[in-house]
């Protein structure tokens, strides 16, 4: 019988693309016992250096699209908070959501960003869909994506509709759209559109804390480099706060019980919790902004393998001199 050459055990020292687990002696058909990630496809990894340019260029090109939809999606949410606060005491504060205008803008954002991401994730034409590892994590940013944008463009949709319901008959639900349920109803989608918009941000940094290790050609296998764990940091800040956010809450009942109903204290630790859960988040959707676009930098400076002699490359994939 001949032998089975993919049963050859995994060199020592190969990382598992997902978690970083040394697969040394596994089978090369065997899965991760981490993290469950296939072998086959940390073996097949592969450096961005020697994807085709077309792909690549394509990459560069959502790359900008990604940064530059979410620094406005940035100073979108900075507007919308200061207008908030600005509006606190007025009862004006919810018909923000029923501007077309801010709709409009909305809408725009949403797009853009769901179409960088879509262009932004997409597999290797080199790779089969779904056999690099990356599968769920690329399916987020998408399915957010498309979802804020949808629910952008029925935003506009219910405002035409409350507009329209306001100079209309006197029928229970043209009435109620045309009171404070249709205001009700525009605040909760404005907010649903922009919390989807949020996670197909910090899903995308996910995904490009794992992808971003290819842009490192050191001995063609999985390395983690210092945009990828930058990446992976912004991912776990959000993380991070909202655990901090969730503790909070729980403990916020016991602190008042120790302290009284009126204490300074606990009133203080509702107010932190209150600024530290948004503010991580906003950090994280900047920082973001940052690091998409050092990765596009990154991928557009990338030389082209035709460009890089074949002696020189070899040196690089060894690790010789």
């Amino acid at each position: 019988m001949q032998p089975d050459l993919q049963a050859e055990p995994v060199d020592a020292g190969t990382l598992c693309l997902g978690c970083r687990y040394d697969l040394g002696g596994l089978d090369k058909q065997a899965m991760c016992p981490e993290c469950a990630l296939p072998v086959e496809e940390t073996i097949g990894w592969r450096w961005l250096g020697t994807e085709p340019a077309a792909y690549r260029s394509r990459l560069a090109s959502a790359s900008t699209v990604v940064w530059s939809a979410s620094l406005a999606m940035t100073l979108a949410i900075l507007v919308l908070g200061i207008v908030s606060l600005i509006l606190l005491i007025d009862s004006e504060l919810f018909r923000l959501a029923g501007s077309p205008v801010a709709w409009c803008i909305l809408t725009l954002i949403t797009a853009e960003l769901a179409i960088g991401w879509w262009f932004l994730t997409a597999p290797s034409p080199r790779t089969a869909r779904g056999r690099d590892g990356l599968h769920t994590f690329r399916m987020l940013p998408r399915l957010f994506g498309i979802s804020a944008t949808v629910l952008a463009g029925a935003g506009i949709s219910i405002a035409m509709l409350v507009t329209t319901s306001a100079n209309s008959g006197s029928g229970p639900v043209l009435v109620w759209l045309s009171g404070p349920g249709g205001v009700a109803l525009l605040s909760i989608a404005m907010l649903a559109s922009l919390l989807g918009a949020l996670l197909c941000q910090l899903t995308g940094v996910w995904y490009l804390s794992r992808f971003a290790t290819r842009l490192s050609p050191k001995n063609h296998r999985y390395e983690p480099g210092t945009l990828a764990l930058a990446f992976r940091q912004t991912g776990w800040m959000p993380v991070y706060a909202i655990a901090v956010g969730l503790l909070a809450v729980v403990l916020y009942p016991v602190a008042i019980l120790m302290v009284g109903l009126f204490a300074i204290v606990p009133i203080s630790w509702a107010v932190l919790t209150a600024i530290l859960v948004p503010g991580a988040l906003l950090l994280a959707l900047i920082r973001s902004v940052w690091l998409v676009a050092s990765f596009g930098r990154a991928v557009r400076t990338m030389k082209l393998p035709l460009e890089i002699p074949v002696p020189a490359l070899h040196s690089v994939s060894s690790g010789g001199p």
